[in-house]
């Protein structure tokens, strides 16, 4: 079970179970769970026993600020450590406790907590409990929980564990202490306890531990997205030509024969970085053209050397390959009265690059009820020889019962020959994808209305799985397709970005 490298962040005052409930989603995720308060417990520690913290708690300023430069206090096996000693029972004393709420709101103690705070959980899935994680050392955390408990219940709580500990604690020197942290952790100068804003509030005075899960729903935060999901190669290359182009000729316009990818959220960024998309009959003379990762035809580079343009031809290897197939396939059946047959969309740029590679002399059949209709209709000779390709983004399946049906009608059947046309990338993602769709209860594919292979690859999810939905953006997921406990899979097109699949993962994460 995965969710994306987030970082969720737990505050709310003392004694109110914060680290049990943090420490349980962590492990429910398989995340690092870190215990900032820890740190601040292992500073205050080190100022006590360097002896720079009074019997009336005044603090030694000046040198506790210069032994900092000195600490090493972080988190290993068991607990947390001081250089190579573990304290973590050392720092959970009442002594500890009376004192940290002051140290902690030194501004300099914040910086040094927040600066090991931020180290450990830049790369995220971390699971991190305090004062003012989300609202000041992770504020854009992708979740965030505020727990509170009313104080009777919170020094109660503290009194029945420190008891289990072995000490002697007076329930009333426990609540005073609450009340005096809660009223430092509130007022203090630097990042002062507070709820933020967009905080899933949980009060926990009537809760245990199971209740708690079940209230806050974090427990049904099983997303994951499909590691293959995501930009193809070759629209990788395409992209990256088109942004190294645009940051190269600030100001310069680049145009894009046709969208150079179907996904209109990444259309959307980069037309913000200044790329424009014309068709071929609407080419500027003497501007710089990119040809997409689909292709064009010979005709299209024609009419752009006509036009003074500048080509940066970004037609994905694969494909570039599969031209060339082709071209050399007609040159060998042509003389001998033989035809070409593609196994594509009709109209798909990929498509079109490939037929005009012959001027146009290929049928294109883009399923078997559309091969019955050409046969029946006399367009097909089996009696000469015939060589079958595929557009390179179409299902394996589809391809195998095309060239089946062709077989069985072939006179000889030595006369046909198929070509092994399908992107690797693509057809491997096929077997996958349905595997991944089946181990989840609810899959969300995420591609834009345009794209040819999306299509294919949501059928795929559909047939797998019914509960499968399609959207081009977060803003179209729906709440009723999700139940409690669900295990959502985010998936997508070879035209789909991987930030987009994060988007639409974390809205899932925030609204579940």
């Amino acid at each position: 079970m995965k969710i994306p490298d987030i970082i969720i962040a737990i505050d709310g005052y003392s004694s109110t179970g914060k680290s049990t409930f943090a420490k349980l989603i962590a492990k429910h995720f398989g995340f690092t769970y870190l215990d900032s308060g820890a740190l601040y417990r292992a500073v205050t520690l080190f100022a006590m026993e360097s002896g720079w913290i009074s019997a009336d708690k005044k603090i030694n300023l000046a040198a506790l600020e210069k032994g900092l430069a000195g600490l090493d206090a972080h988190f290993g096996e068991g607990g947390t450590y001081i250089g190579t000693r573990c304290v973590e029972k050392e720092i959970r004393t009442l002594e500890v406790s009376g004192n940290v709420s002051p140290v902690a709101a030194i501004p300099f103690v914040r910086a040094y907590v927040d600066a090991r705070l931020h180290a450990f959980g830049e790369q995220g899935r971390v699971v991190m409990d305090g004062r003012d994680i989300g609202t000041a050392v992770f504020p854009d955390a992708q979740l965030k929980i505020f727990m509170t408990a009313r104080d009777d219940v919170r020094a109660r709580r503290r009194y029945d564990e420190m008891v289990m500990k072995g000490e002697q604690p007076v329930l009333e020197d426990v609540l005073k202490n609450l009340k005096e942290r809660d009223y430092i952790d509130s007022h203090r100068e630097t990042n002062p306890l507070r709820q933020a804003e967009d905080a899933f509030v949980l009060d926990n005075s009537e809760m245990e531990l199971h209740e708690e899960v079940r209230h806050s729903g974090i427990m049904a935060l099983q997303v994951e997205i499909d590691p293959r999901s995501g930009f193809c190669g070759g629209v990788i290359r395409a992209i990256s030509k088109a942004e190294e182009f645009l940051e190269a000729h600030p100001g310069e316009p680049l145009y894009s024969v046709g969208d150079i990818v179907h996904n209109e959220a990444e259309l959307e960024r980069l037309e913000g970085k200044g790329l424009r998309t014309v068709s071929k009959e609407s080419m500027p003379a003497g501007q710089t053209l990119l040809i997409r990762a689909h292709g064009e035809p010979p005709a299209t580079y024609a009419r752009a050397r006509e036009l003074g343009c500048r080509v940066i031809d970004c037609t994905c290897p694969v494909v570039l390959q599969l031209q060339g197939i082709i071209r050399e396939a007609y040159a060998r059946v042509k003389p001998l009265g033989g035809q070409l047959i593609i196994f594509g969309k009709i109209g798909h740029a990929e498509v079109l690059g490939l037929v005009g590679q012959v001027d146009g002399d290929a049928l294109v059949v883009e399923n078997e009820a559309m091969l019955d209709e050409a046969i029946a209709a006399g367009r097909i000779d089996f009696s000469k020889p015939v060589e079958v390709f595929s557009q390179t983004t179409k299902s394996p399946s589809g391809y195998a019962a095309i060239c089946s049906r062709l077989h069985d009608r072939m006179a000889r059947p030595e006369d046909l020959r198929v070509h092994d046309t399908i992107c690797r990338q693509v057809a491997s993602r096929h077997a996958q994808l349905a595997d991944f769709a089946r181990g989840h209860d609810v899959i969300i594919f995420v591609s834009g209305r345009q794209s040819s292979n999306g299509k294919v690859l949501f059928d795929l999810c559909r047939g797998a799985n019914e509960r499968s939905w399609q959207i081009g953006s977060p803003d179209e997921l729906q709440p009723e397709w999700f139940r409690d406990g669900d295990r959502v899979g985010v998936c997508g097109a070879t035209s789909t970005p991987k930030w987009l699949l994060e988007d639409v993962a974390q809205k899932i994460l925030q609204e579940k």
